[in-house]
């Protein structure tokens, strides 16, 4: 009862009671069904134990009222201005969020409206954005970040986890489907070419800038796939007696390996492997120069 700012409850044969806050009084305070105070109630959803999921778009949080009527906070922190952030609990944010869908799993889904974005809260409360990119408006079709939203206002989910957004700003009702979560070069592969699969101008062995390095070495160095930057791969020095280098992989990533191999003549077919020294997302390669006047070296990146 969003003007009202509570909760009501009504039975099968119509019987009106207040499930949670006082009339007239907004607020953000937590608590038993009378202590507790909302602002602007927009939607609701209701999961197969009887919690309630609200969208309190005043104050830009989601919130979840028992069947007693306790409200517990879930998700945002309360705040006329809103925020994007993806996280867990009150690391999160929203931007006057109204819709609202739970799914059998106990998942939350959430029409963040003012974001433009479709957001998933998990049952350990992370909140992670499934749908749009937060202030970036329209209408396009596609997956996770590349789809866009004009304040999307309601969703729903089916039993088969489809889910179903009423696009308001765009006047259209959109369809989409929850993917397994993405692995970091997925999200590569999507951020940059728009599909999260191995296939196409996305594959890993393809130079989709014709700069000699394939889309997985690209990838493996933290470099942009669409721009040539064969110069910018990571610098090899003597030092100690040692012929060295040191760089960082991509944030996240556990889903390449390196290889440094190494030999005294392009030529020649004896390349000899050198081991991964560094830990912690740093890799480090070291390969003695002792009685080696001359040496030629060479990355290996394997993918699963």
């Amino acid at each position: 009862d969003r003007s009202n700012q509570i909760i009501r409850r009504i039975t099968p044969v119509g019987v009106v009671t207040t499930l949670s806050g006082q009339a007239g009084s907004p607020g953000y305070n937590d608590g038993t069904k009378t202590t507790a105070r909302f602002s602007n109630p927009a939607n609701v959803a209701v999961d197969a134990a009887g919690n309630v999921f609200v969208t309190d778009t005043g104050y830009s949080i989601l919130r979840k009222v028992s069947p007693a009527g306790s409200v517990v906070t879930l998700a945002g922190v309360p705040a006329y201005v809103g925020g994007s952030n993806d996280g867990v609990g009150a690391s999160a944010r929203f931007n006057n969020p109204e819709g609202v869908a739970v799914d059998a799993a106990g998942n939350v889904f959430v029409a963040d409206t003012a974001n433009h974005t479709i957001r998933k809260m998990t049952p350990e409360r992370e909140v992670i954005t499934i749908g749009g990119r937060a202030q970036y408006e329209g209408s396009t079709d596609g997956q996770g970040t590349t789809a866009r939203f004009s304040r999307p206002r309601g969703i729903a989910v089916a039993a088969d986890g489809t889910l179903y957004v009423a696009d308001s700003g765009n006047s259209v009702i959109r369809k989409g489907t929850v993917v397994p979560d993405l692995s970091p070069i997925e999200n590569w592969r999507l951020a940059h070419f728009g599909i999260s699969g191995n296939s196409g101008t996305a594959a890993d062995g393809f130079d989709y800038d014709q700069d000699g390095l394939t889309n997985l070495a690209e990838y493996a160095f933290s470099l942009d796939p669409k721009l040539a930057a064969s110069l910018q791969l990571p610098p090899w020095q003597v030092s100690g007696g040692n012929f060295t280098t040191e760089f960082s992989g991509p944030e996240g990533a556990v889903d390449i390996t390196y290889t440094a191999e190494w030999s005294t003549s392009l030529t020649g077919e004896n390349w000899f492997s050198v081991g991964d020294l560094g830990s912690g997302g740093t890799h480090q390669f070291k390969i003695s120069t002792t009685g080696h006047p001359r040496l030629f070296v060479r990355f290996k990146i394997t993918s699963p």
